[in-house]
């Protein structure tokens, strides 16, 4: 089928089977223009008015090939398949010599791809841009990426990074807990600041010292509470005692067991534990549970 460029009247000679029934768009290889095609816009060869009578076995008259439209080449598409026919019909058949009267046809080059910036309907094919190397795509994304960030940082500015700081500050206030949990390194670092974190979820209570005496041999007494801030039952680890001088150094420390292993919810625990023959220079005495570092430093 004939079809022309309705910008700048290049003709160009195509199968049938490229245009379907409900059309698609092409591109002016010559003008760049991009229209719908239909084949309702199929051009009629127009002739000359010749007094000749035609005659059904008269065979038709021979036309010259190059001065035919240029066929469709290089286009980027998969035509539908065509029903099969004869093997006649398969051959593309030269368009017909225009008459004087008609418009000429223009010699271009063959349909193009359409450009990447060229809006198209739903029956075009998109195509991406030829002859681009790797150098100008990945400079090009370089390009993107650096305006994206220019554009974020002038949306987020000063406001908005202080906004977020304090939301960090806020989350590592209100999870303190599961932090020093997963990270215990940073239990210090909330102490320093008033704020400690007690993964036990067990407090003492008061702690009071006395001085006895049993069969004339001095008694060191340290009595006191374990209580509970935990709503579900906990396990109450070793205590450890240790008697500093009064310097805070510590001169001595043992250790005791608790009375019972777990501890209810909000329940309270008593202890007492003595110390026979405490150094003299003894001052005051420090209450804490037993931990590995401990288990560890008495090992050496």
């Amino acid at each position: 089928m004939l079809l022309a460029c309705p910008n700048c009247a290049t003709t160009y000679e195509l199968k049938p089977s490229v245009i379907s029934e409900n059309g698609r768009s092409l591109r002016c290889a010559r003008c760049q223009i991009v229209w719908f095609a239909t084949r309702s816009q199929e051009l009629s060869p127009v002739t000359q008015d010749v007094d000749v009578v035609a005659s059904p076995d008269a065979s038709p008259p021979a036309v010259n090939n190059s001065a035919a439209a240029p066929a469709l080449e290089n286009i980027d598409i998969a035509p539908p398949a065509a029903p099969p026919e004869d093997a006649a019909a398969e051959q593309a058949m030269p368009a017909p010599e225009p008459a004087e009267n008609a418009t000429p046809s223009v010699d271009a080059p063959p349909l193009a791809p359409s450009a990447p910036s060229v809006t198209t309907t739903p029956n075009s094919v998109a195509l991406t841009a030829e002859g681009e190397d790797i150098e100008t795509f990945a400079r090009r994304r370089a390009q993107a990426a650096a305006s994206r960030a220019q554009r974020l940082r002038a949306q987020f500015g000063p406001p908005a990074i202080i906004a977020i700081l304090a939301v960090i500050v806020v989350a590592l206030l209100a999870w303190r807990v599961a932090i020093v949990r997963h990270a215990p390194q940073m239990a210090s670092l909330y102490a320093s600041i008033g704020l400690p974190v007690n993964l036990r979820e067990l407090v003492f209570g008061e702690i009071r010292t006395a001085t006895e005496s049993r069969d004339g041999i001095p008694v060191l007494v340290v009595e006191g509470a374990i209580m509970s801030k935990s709503k579900f039952p906990v396990e109450v680890p070793r205590l450890r005692f240790a008697l500093r001088n009064g310097s805070g150094q510590e001169i001595y420390s043992w250790t005791a067991m608790a009375d019972q292993p777990f501890l209810a919810p909000g329940a309270t625990l008593p202890f007492r534990s003595r110390l026979a023959s405490p150094p003299s220079e003894g001052h005051d005495v420090v209450v804490r549970f037993f931990t590995k570092r401990d288990a560890t430093e008495g090992a050496r």
